[in-house]
């Protein structure tokens, strides 16, 4: 593992950190803004060279003490040529003075320099700690003094498995029994922070005032090369390293916890932290059992936390869950496969008006039988979900209960039930259907008096001139010329209400949509050419449909009728229809009716209005022709739209083409 070297930058100047940056790429140029995170970043990295602006007063008053705190770091004091800040620090045994407009050549010889002085005081302070320890690790037996009995160690993590609903406490306890059975007073353990999204400091005994600062991101050197060799740092294997800068960074992560030894903490391939332990109590360095003992017990620690972390989790995505259903306007509740209530919401508590207290432990049939009967059948191995709607005399509630089953019927995991009042939502729909009902006797009631006042007012007029004029010869045959019609249409206005109350039951059958367009235009146009100019435009192959004649004959004779009106002392009219046909290889075969006028069109706000019975914007008529119309179409399982993109309006409806098995082919 190569470490990137570092450069602190004590400067607010960004021009100097683009100049150094550019000058050495390949480092890391870190800025720091005075004492306290200097000391951090120092004992995180392996620091090559320290700059120091003069006009960073924070940081520029204490240089004398960093060149005695960090005799090993090359500290370079930045300021203006014979200025009175440099000339002040003239004493101070500072690596380098430089000016602030030095060019790019000095800053590269300056760190260069700096990086070779800062190496052979690495190396040659390698050289003597190599010196000065042992040979290789001492492989003595134990003391009889530092016996332990075998398994002491587990036992105490055993013993702090006990709090494991709480992370904190748990880990508090292993580290207390580590330090007991290790026979140390140093003992921590460093874990990943989520929130912080670093490794932290997160329990630990008679670990150094400043471990609890220090912070490990997930790219620093120390976790990168745990995760890569997964083993246990210690001073002898430091010592051994011929890695220089890597075995100088290890050595330095020890000495910043004041520790003898760093254990990782692996689960499921991932650092979990790692857990470091300061000298024994005897002084005695540790032997190979104790190493041994100690990747021991990094498994047992790392599979205790790993296990914590996951139940943490659970509980929390637990705790979220009932949470969210207790938020629920609709109740839930589930049983176990015997039938026994095991939660019930806080929204089925008030739909029932009965505590879950009462209910959990219980056997379903507490609710009642319409819900131990909707229960019981969805455990029986029912796919489909199992729904009840009935009003609850006691409660003076109407209530929809949905019960599924959990997991297959062989599994028998219970089930789960889904309740809902609506009472509310049911009041509602009758207060609608009530004021509907009232609108439809008020339109019914406006409509009729208009229609109907009409011919009684033509009838009335003749019927008291009739007794003076009897004898008039002429005054008869305008009577009976008028009144007679006015009698047809009062007996029209009664058919159409009749018709649209009770329509005939329909008679289906095969045929042709062609045909039927042409009998309504005839039908509307009886006695000879009409008003307007009439285009078609059909296809020369057009399947078969399922449908009654007389009420699709009906259905285009009011939608001709309400072209003509619409057309009605307009130059120029003209409707036009078209009949197309789309998907006729296949079972979902449709035939497309559109019939258009290029007359004054409708608003906006009208449209939706067109279909509702009894609505009409002319003189005269009952507004039943389109609902009619719209009620035929749906009858054949068709669709009817309005478009109103072009001129006037046009009307589109779809109808299912019928399959060639049961109707045959296409004509």
């Amino acid at each position: 593992m190569k470490v990137a070297p570092v450069i602190l930058v004590g400067s607010r100047d960004e021009d100097i950190l683009r100049r150094i940056r550019a000058v050495r790429p390949q480092a890391r140029v870190l800025e720091i803004r005075d004492a306290q995170e200097l000391a951090q970043q120092i004992r995180a990295h392996e620091v090559s060279a320290l700059i120091v602006d003069s006009r960073c007063d924070p940081l520029y008053q204490q240089v004398d003490e960093y060149a005695e705190t960090y005799p090993g770091v090359p500290v370079i004091l930045l300021g203006s040529r014979r200025s009175d800040r440099l000339l002040a620090v003239n004493y101070v045994p500072l690596f380098a003075r430089m000016e602030f407009d030095a060019s790019a050549e000095a800053w590269a010889d300056i760190l260069d320099l700096a990086a070779r002085h800062r190496q052979m005081a690495l190396e040659l302070a390698m050289l003597k700690q190599s010196r000065s320890a042992p040979s290789a690790i001492p492989s003595a037996p134990v003391p009889a003094d530092e016996a332990r009995p075998k398994g002491a160690v587990i036992a105490q993590l055993v013993g702090a498995s006990r709090h494991f609903g709480d992370l904190d406490m748990m880990l508090d306890r292993a580290i207390e029994g580590l330090a007991s059975a290790l026979h140390t007073t140093r003992v921590g353990l460093f874990a990943f922070d989520d929130r912080a999204g670093q490794f932290r400091l997160r329990a630990g005994l008679g670990y150094l005032r400043a471990t609890q600062d220090m912070a490990y991101a997930p790219d620093d050197p120390l976790v990168r090369w745990l995760e890569q060799q997964a083993h246990m740092i210690t001073r002898n294997f430091v010592v051994r390293m011929q890695d220089a800068p890597e075995g100088a960074y290890l050595s330095r992560s020890l000495d910043a916890a004041g520790a003898e030894l760093i254990v990782p903490l692996l689960a499921r391939g991932t650092l979990l932290g790692w857990l470091f332990v300061g000298c024994r109590t005897t002084g005695q360095a540790y032997s190979i059992h104790d190493l041994e003992e100690f990747s021991v017990v990094a498994d047992h620690l790392a599979m205790l936390v790993d296990n914590a972390l996951l139940y943490r989790e659970v509980s929390v995505q637990k705790t979220l869950a009932e949470t969210l259903l207790h938020a629920l306007p609709t109740g839930i509740f589930s049983v176990d496969a015997s039938g026994v209530i095991r939660w019930f919401s806080t929204a089925a508590e008030r739909i029932t008006n009965t505590s879950a207290d009462v209910v959990v432990g219980q056997p379903i049939e507490k609710l009642g039988p319409r819900w131990a009967d909707a229960v019981r059948r969805a455990m029986s191995g029912t796919r489909e979900p199992v729904v009840q709607s009935w009003e609850e005399p006691a409660l003076q509630r109407f209530l929809r209960l949905e019960a599924r089953s959990l997991g297959a019927s062989s599994e028998g995991m219970g089930a789960i039930g889904m309740v809902q009042d609506l009472t509310t939502m049911r009041q509602l729909q009758e207060k609608q259907a009530q004021m509907e009902r009232a609108a439809f006797w008020t339109d019914l009631a406006a409509g009729l008096s208009h229609e109907i006042r009409n011919p009684l007012v033509t009838i009335r007029t003749f019927a008291q001139l009739l007794p003076e004029r009897y004898e008039d010869d002429e005054f008869r045959e305008q009577f009976s010329q008028l009144v007679a019609p006015e009698v047809d249409r009062l007996n029209d206005i009664i058919e159409q209400i009749n018709d649209f109350a009770h329509p005939p039951d329909p008679v289906f059958s095969r045929l042709d949509v062609r045909d039927t367009l042409h009998q309504a235009v005839s039908k509307l146009f009886p006695d000879g050419p009409a008003p307007v100019q009439i285009v078609s435009h059909v296809d020369g192959s057009i399947p078969l449909v399922i449908g009654d004649e007389r009420a699709l004959v009906d259905c285009f004779y009011h939608l001709f009728q309400n072209a003509v009106e619409a057309l009605a002392d307009r130059p120029n009219g003209q409707i036009s229809y078209r009949v197309e046909a789309s998907n006729t290889d296949s079972e979902d075969a449709t035939v497309h009716v559109v019939i258009c006028d290029n007359g004054r069109g409708v608003p906006e706000s009208d449209v939706d209005k067109l279909f509702s019975p009894f609505y009409t914007t002319k003189a005269r008529g009952m507004g039943l022709g389109l609902p009619i119309a719209k009620r035929t179409v749906i009858d054949h399982n068709g669709k009817l739209r309005i478009d109103r993109s072009g001129p006037g309006i046009s009307v589109m409806i779809d109808l299912p083409g019928a399959s060639p098995e049961s109707v045959g082919a296409s004509v």
